[in-house]
This record gives structure tokens, sequence and C-alpha cells, in this order.
């Protein structure tokens, strides 16, 4: 802040107002202010916390791995036994429940700083679709892979579970919404792009057709594995520069 009097022009700090002289002055973000000011002003040097991105990193693993599982044991045994097959609901929920809870404490770590809220909604996102998940996999386990109706017995498959198939499909729409509002703070990078297609692609595919759907999922959770573990930091610093 600069005043001009009639004999002489004073510069203030635009932060604390304080008279300063010629060896105080430092420009940040456009600003003139005194140092301490101006490291103040600065943001956490190290936003992202690099314990959280790589949990989601193992995470997307073990999304990867769950859907390779579930994708091909359906592809090999479907046809095998058309009528009695049984879908691996155990393992699929099972590894679904520790996907997402990984994966909630990368969404809260890319954008804690810029983006709070954002990051706030992503977890709580992630931990709805795990407890959803958590349901499906309790009731799959204590009440059996079957259900009954008019008298006649029918095996468990996902439509069983609508309740835990639409919190997932919020969990893969909240998750690439966050990794798109990180891309507004930092360079826009090819991982990040198509993480997001492959998420938002496998949210359009209708979940019984498998084969697609399947090998989607996985190829979301290995790029989207790239995209956590290889996160730096979440803003480019501008330096306090002396006038």
């Amino acid at each position: 802040m600069v005043e001009n009097n009639k004999e002489d022009t004073e510069v203030k700090c635009i932060f604390c107002g304080r008279d300063l002289n010629r060896s105080e002055m430092v420009r940040y973000r456009g600003a003139i202010s005194c140092r301490d000011c101006a490291e103040k002003q600065k943001p956490d040097s190290n936003p992202i916390i690099r314990p959280f991105v790589y949990l989601a990193g193992i995470g997307c693993l073990i999304g990867m791995l769950t859907f390779i599982y579930f994708t091909l044991h359906i592809t090999l045994y479907s046809q095998v036994f058309p009528t009695s097959y049984i879908q691996p609901l155990g393992p699929f929920f099972g590894g679904m429940i520790l996907t997402q809870v990984f994966v909630a404490f990368g969404l809260y770590a890319i954008n804690r700083i810029h983006l709070y809220q954002a990051s706030i909604i992503g977890t709580l996102t992630s931990l709805l679709a795990a407890v959803s998940s958590t349901f499906a996999l309790f009731d799959f386990i204590t009440v059996g892979p079957y259900f009954i109706v008019n008298e006649s017995v029918f095996p468990k498959t996902l439509d069983y579970y609508p309740t835990a198939m639409a919190t997932y499909i919020l969990f893969v729409i909240v998750t690439a919404l966050a990794i798109l509002l990180h891309m507004a703070n930092t360079k826009t990078e090819y991982v990040s792009i198509i993480s997001v297609v492959l998420f938002l692609l496998s949210t359009l595919i209708v979940m019984s057709i498998w084969i697609l759907a399947g090998f989607l999922n996985i190829a979301a959770y290995a790029v989207a594995f790239g995209f956590f573990v290889s996160r730096k930091q979440g803003h480019e610093e501008l330096q306090i520069r002396p006038l």
C-alpha cells in the first residue's frame, strides 16, 4: 500500500499496515508487504499428504484386482452353469469396501487445500459407498446366495443389491469430479484426463454387460493408480521477491 504525502511517499504493508523502509519491502502475489506477513500468506508447502495418496493407490490396485477376478469368473463360469451360477459377490463386495475406504483418503488429500469442501464430499461419498457394500456383503454371507420369489429359488446377482450398486456408481462419478477439480489447480495431465474418461464411461455401461463394464473398471482403476501415486505438490508455489 502506497500513501502519497506532501513531503515523502510512505509504503505500508498491505497486510498489517506497518510502514516499511526499502530493505523491508517484498512482493508476493503482486502485493507489497513485509516478509513476515508474506510468509504467513503462503499456503501449506506440502498440501498433498503423501501417505494418503499412496493408500488411494493401494485402493485402486485392490479395485483393479477385484474387477479382474469378478469379470473373469463371470466370463468363464456363467456359461457353464447358466441356471445355477452364483456370482462371487463375497470377494467382490469385500474388495470394494477396501477400495472405497482407501480411495477416500486420496480424495481428501488431493483437494484439501484449495477445495476443502469438495475433498470432504468426496471422502464422505466414498465412505457411504463402503458402508453400502458392507451391508450387501453382510446380507450375502449371513442370509445366503439365494432368494425366493413365488416359491422359486434364484441365485443373487449384483442386481439384487441396487443400493450398493447405486452408491458405487455415485462413488465413481464423485471420484471423477474430484480428479477434474484437482486438475483445475494443476497443469492438465493425460493420466488425469484418461482416468476421468474411463471412470465416467464405466458408469454408462449396464453393469450386467460384464465383459465390457468389468474391463472398463479395470482400466479406470489402473490409470487412477498412476494418477494418485504421481501426485506432487498441489499448487505452483509463488516466490517472495525482495524489491
